[in-house]
Parts: structure tokens; C-alpha cells; sequence
């Protein structure tokens, strides 16, 4: 059985691990299908697909984009052209955006006593800074005691730090994947905590607009597989899955966490590839 893990994090983003440490640890958890899908930079995927080669990994590019504004709803894609020149702008103009959230979120923890070194925060972030990174100073400087605590005390939505991203059409998000040659999936859709009502109508307008997959297979989804599995089926969306693996101490458990779960990994890997293929060959 193909075990596999399309949704990983590097330190390109948000992760703790370069993306050869990432590698070796997907090698030693007998992980045989593997996408690096950082937030918003693909800047991990030369490196990845060149050590996964050397492994014998099956590899594939991915990213994925923060779109939607305080909603936070994520796309992931994959096989799509990093040289693309539409999402070369993307992706400037979102690290762009987050520098300047970051020094907002930063000016208001300065304002709650809570200094940190910009300097040291924005190269622990390797360029896509997040609140992760603002996180891990406020542990390193014993102003919360983890991660999670920075996150529920000041940075979540509501608390005190928190700062709006800009918004992001989800729908122009996925017509400039489609022109990139990347196949758009809707990341852990059970995180948008929204009733059907509203979901269903959107996942309609987002599929007219070029959505081709559901993240099904995903650690905040245990619970409810077989529900995500029947609605892509029925909106006849790709099924993908992965760990979303940032770092050890993160609640969404181990790299290839969810593999031994989704059992229609080989089916389900190959019809992505098939799609990204059949782009390639336009």
C-alpha cells in the first residue's frame, strides 16, 4: 500500500526542518509519495526534488497560499510552474504582505511589554514569516510557555495582536493556479468550521473556477473521514491528504500521520498525476 503525505511545511515557511531533514524523515517513516506544500514560497521544492530522486521518492511540488482575509481558507496546489510569472507576483506580494503584518502583530506585542528582536524573527522565517515565528520568540523570550499558549493568549483571532491579513479571493486564487499549470485542492476544509449551507455553494463556485481536489486525509479530519470522502466523491473533486507537518510539538501529530488511514492513496495519487501530467503535455 502507497503510503503518502502531499502536505508538509519547511523552514521556507513556517516549518523548523530543512527540506533534506524533512526528506530523510519522510525515508525513515516509510513514506513513499511525498509534496512540500510551504505557505505562499515554493523556494524548498529544488532542493526537495533533487534529494527525493537520490531516495527514491516519488515527489510532488506543491505550495500553499493563505487566501479569504481573517477567514483563513487555504488553497493547496500542485505541479504548477514556480517560474510562472503570475505566481512569481503572487508570491512576492504576499511575502511582501507579510512583513508588514508581522510588524503590526510585532508593534502590538511591543505595546503589551512584549519586545522581540525583529531582526532575529524575520531570519528564523528564511523570507515567508508568519505568527509561528513570533510564537517561538515569545517562547524563547519566556513570554508564553509554547507555541499554542502564544496563539490562544494574543495571537488568534480576537486576542490582542492579532492582525487582519489582507483578503484574498479564493476564486482569483485558483484561476491563477490553473493558468500556472497547478491543480488547486481545498486544504482542511473542517477548519473553515462552516454549516454545509454555506460551504457547498462555495466549493461549487470555487470548482467553476478551477478547484479540482478536497485535502480529505487530514489530522484535524480523523474523526469524520468517511463525511469529507463522500463530498468530494459527489462533487467528483480529487481526494488528496497529508499530515500538515510543521514541527514535533505541533498537535497535528507525526509526519504521515494520516497515511495509514487513507487507504485509496496509490488511486487517489495517481489521478492527481495524471492531472498534472495532462497539463504538462498542453
Amino acid at each position: 500500500m502507497m503510503r503518502a503525505d502531499l502536505h508538509i511545511h519547511t523552514t521556507a515557511s513556517d516549518g523548523i526542518f530543512p527540506p533534506e531533514a524533512i526528506l530523510a524523515m519522510a525515508k525513515d517513516a516509510n513514506i513513499s509519495a511525498i509534496a512540500i506544500s510551504d505557505h505562499d514560497t515554493m523556494d524548498s521544492v529544488p532542493a526537495a526534488s533533487a534529494l527525493a530522486r537520490e531516495l527514491d521518492l516519488l515527489f510532488i511540488p506543491g505550495v500553499e497560499i493563505s487566501a479569504g482575509g481573517d477567514e483563513e481558507i487555504h488553497i493547496l496546489s500542485y505541479g504548477q510552474r514556480p517560474d510562472a510569472p503570475a505566481l512569481t507576483q503572487l508570491f512576492h506580494d504576499m511575502r511582501k504582505e507579510r512583513i508588514g503584518r508581522a510588524h503590526r502583530v510585532m508593534d502590538l506585542l511591543e505595546q503589551l511589554h512584549m519586545p522581540l528582536d525583529r531582526d532575529q524573527v524575520f531570519l528564523s522565517a528564511n523570507g515567508s514569516v508568519g505568527r509561528p515565528h513570533i510564537a517561538r520568540a515569545m517562547v524563547q523570550k519566556g513570554y508564553v510557555s509554547s507555541v499554542r499558549d502564544a496563539f490562544d493568549r494574543y495571537l488568534a483571532k480576537g486576542k490582542a495582536a492579532f492582525v487582519s491579513r489582507e483578503k484574498l479571493s479564493p476564486a482569483r486564487v485558483i484561476r491563477l493556479l490553473r493558468d500556472c499549470d497547478g491543480i488547486p485542492v481545498l486544504a482542511h476544509p473542517i477548519l473553515l468550521s462552516w454549516p454545509q449551507e454555506k460551504l457547498l455553494p462555495l466549493l461549487k463556485e470555487w470548482k467553476d473556477a478551477g478547484l479540482c481536489g478536497l485535502e480529505v486525509y487530514h489530522p484535524s479530519q480523523k474523526q469524520d473521514f468517511a463525511s469529507w470522502l463522500r463530498l468530494a466523491r459527489k462533487m467528483d473533486l480529487l481526494i488528496t491528504g497529508g499530515s500538515d507537518y510543521h514541527a514535533p510539538d505541533r498537535p497535528d501529530g507525526p509526519m504521515g500521520g494520516t497515511a495509514d488511514m487513507w487507504l485509496s492513496a496509490q488511486e487517489d495519487v495517481e489521478a492527481l498525476l495524471h492531472m498534472i501530467r495532462a497539463n504538462q503535455s498542453v
